[in-house]
C-alpha cells in the first residue's frame, strides 16, 4: 500500500473472518492473515480512506474474545506486540524453572497478571479481562506453562481511524446478510 500512498481510495475485502482477528480464505485453510495487518498496513498510508468495506464474518466484532499463548500473539501491531511478548514470554520461563515451588509460582502469576493489567490500561480498544495460567506436560514430560486469555476487543473502532465510511460485520456474514 506504501507504493501507492495517496491514490488507492478504499478497498473491499471478500474473505472468511474469526472474533479473534483471524482472516482466511476459507475456514479451513492453512493460510492466515491478521486483522491487526490490515489496520497496520492502513495506518502506514497515514490518511483515511474514503471507504473501507470489511466483508468477511466478525470483521467489526465488539466483544469477549479468549485465546492461548500461540494465537494471542496475531492480536497485535508493533510496539504493542513486542510489550506484550516482554511480559508473557519471560514469566512462563520463570514458571517452568519454579515449577516445583507453589509459593513462587503464585508471585510470578501476580506479577503477570498485573504487567497485563497495566499494558492495556489505556487502550479503549483491547481490554484486559483475565490471563489463566495452568501448568501441562510436554511429549517429552517436561512441565510446561500456557496460558488462556481473555480480552475485550472491538475491531470496528480500531478501523474507524482510518475510513470515512466503513462497513463491517459483527457476526456471520452468510450471503452479505449479518446474522
Amino acid at each position: 500500500m506504501e507504493d501507492y500512498k495517496g491514490k488507492i481510495w478504499g478497498f473491499v475485502l471478500y474473505a472468511h473472518g474469526h472474533p479473534t482477528g483471524i482472516i482466511s480464505e476459507t475456514p479451513s485453510s492453512r493460510q492466515k492473515n491478521y486483522q491487526y495487518e490490515l489496520i497496520d498496513a492502513v495506518a502506514k498510508c497515514g490518511y483515511k480512506l474514503a471507504e473501507i468495506h470489511l466483508m468477511q464474518c466478525y470483521s467489526g466484532y465488539k466483544g469477549v474474545i479468549k485465546t492461548y499463548k500461540e494465537q494471542s500473539k496475531n492480536l497485535f501491531t508493533e510496539p504493542r506486540k513486542s510489550q506484550f511478548l516482554q511480559i508473557t514470554e519471560p514469566a512462563l520461563k520463570a514458571l517452568e524453572k519454579a515449577a516445583n515451588d507453589e509459593e513462587a509460582i503464585a508471585r510470578i502469576k501476580k506479577s503477570l497478571q498485573k504487567e497485563l493489567i497495566d499494558l492495556f490500561t489505556k487502550d479503549q480498544n483491547i481490554r484486559y479481562i483475565s490471563c489463566n495460567v495452568f501448568p501441562y506436560f510436554s511429549d517429552e514430560g517436561k512441565m510446561c506453562f500456557d496460558y488462556v486469555l481473555l480480552l475485550s476487543i472491538n475491531w470496528e473502532a480500531q478501523w474507524q481511524n482510518y475510513a470515512i465510511k466503513l462497513t463491517t460485520y459483527q457476526h456471520q456474514n452468510i450471503m452479505l446478510i449479518d446474522f
